[in-house]
């Protein structure tokens, strides 16, 4: 009897910290992307803004002022996270946003205070490469 005890109580104390390591899970997948974020650009004619905030939960908000992008709320799950040469953190994440899936590789900066994003809007793919050629390419800053 007392062995068993002692085996009971020496497994919940094994596993207490497990429950408290996947309780902050979420916080440690979207540490480096929650806030708001902002991404401008003039083309010579229409000035385009649009302004990002990510939650620890993964839940995001989007508004645009671009007619080609609307705004939105939604979920995002982070598929997979790895950090790069010199102190970048890169991510695959797929947004949804509203009906539809966005998938994207998303690069921050060591100093956290901007990311570069390749989106892919029409494939359940994620790019390959963040292009800044690409028009599926943003900055975004920290605001």
């Amino acid at each position: 009897m007392r062995v068993k005890k002692m085996l009971m109580v020496t497994l919940v104390l094994c596993l207490v910290p497990v429950g408290l390591v996947t309780a902050q899970q979420g916080d440690l997948d979207y540490r480096e992307l929650i806030g708001t974020w902002v991404y401008t650009e003039y083309d010579g004619l229409f000035h385009n803004y649009e302004q990002i905030t990510w939650r620890s939960d993964g839940t995001t908000t989007c508004f645009s002022n671009s007619p080609d992008m609307r705004s939105f709320s939604g979920a995002s799950t982070i598929a997979e996270k790895w950090m790069g040469r010199y102190g970048s953190t890169f991510a695959k994440v797929i947004l949804q946003t509203g009906n539809d899936s966005c998938y994207m590789l998303v690069k921050i900066g060591a100093s956290g205070d901007c990311y570069e994003v390749a989106f892919n809007p029409d494939s359940p793919d994620f790019p390959g490469r963040i292009d800044p050629g690409s028009l599926h390419y943003r900055f975004y800053y920290r605001l």
